[in-house]
């Protein structure tokens, strides 16, 4: 029986758009630091490689890996410029279904987050399109072992055992494979439509059926 739900915040609750690395640019003006378009990429590889080599999401090792990619130094405060522009970085409305779903989900089970990225930033993420009051509580990797190590799912599982925690998320391996392993039900949110093993949902609004 499930009794809590864990839901992956980017490209599941909050879609995450290609455009709001633009908000790259406004770092690097604020800070008047000179940057080309290959500087941005750069920044943006440095972040999709973060997760792969590290544990935690912390701001030094973050950094450490953006000074690496451009080989040459930042100020120490990049990293907090760039979470304070990506904190803007939601869409205007969210998907049909999203908000009536979560919702429905909260008058039945316990609702959570489990996130590879730092709390502060989903949280007013979450804000600002009005859903972080449908969730008891933030896990975030800047506190707990990232995804898809074993701790962070058991850790978002509370004092709920595995079997009767759901995964719900966008991504096979750090939603739905890892948290398969450590005995949790799993649905994969799957929009894409792609072939897949897994329980999975098209759209958000699957949920009220299934659950």
């Amino acid at each position: 029986m499930v009794k809590r739900i864990i839901f992956d915040i980017d490209n599941t609750l909050i879609k995450w758009e290609d455009s709001y690395y633009g908000e790259l640019g406004k770092v690097f003006d604020e800070l008047q630091i000179q940057y080309t378009q290959l500087d941005i990429e750069k920044i943006i590889l440095a972040i999709a490689e973060y997760e792969k080599r590290e544990i935690y999401f912390k701001k030094d090792a973050m950094l450490q890996i953006c000074e690496e990619k451009l080989e040459r130094e930042l100020p120490d405060n990049f990293i907090d410029t760039m979470l304070t522009y990506f904190e803007k970085c939601v869409p205007e409305h969210l998907p049909s279904g999203v908000l009536e779903t979560l919702e429905y989900l909260s008058r039945k089970y316990e609702l959570v987050t489990l996130t590879n990225w730092f709390e502060e930033t989903q949280s007013i993420r979450l804000q600002k399109v009005g859903i972080e009051k449908y969730f008891k509580k933030i896990y975030a990797c800047d506190r707990i072992k990232i995804k898809p190590n074993k701790e962070s799912y058991l850790t978002a599982a509370g004092d709920n055992k595995p079997q009767n925690c759901l995964m719900i998320g966008d991504n096979l391996i750090n939603d739905i494979e890892g948290a398969k392993k450590c005995g949790m039900q799993v649905i994969y949110y799957n929009p894409k439509k792609l072939q897949t093993q897994y329980p999975n949902i098209q759209k958000f609004e699957e949920l009220q059926q299934i659950l």
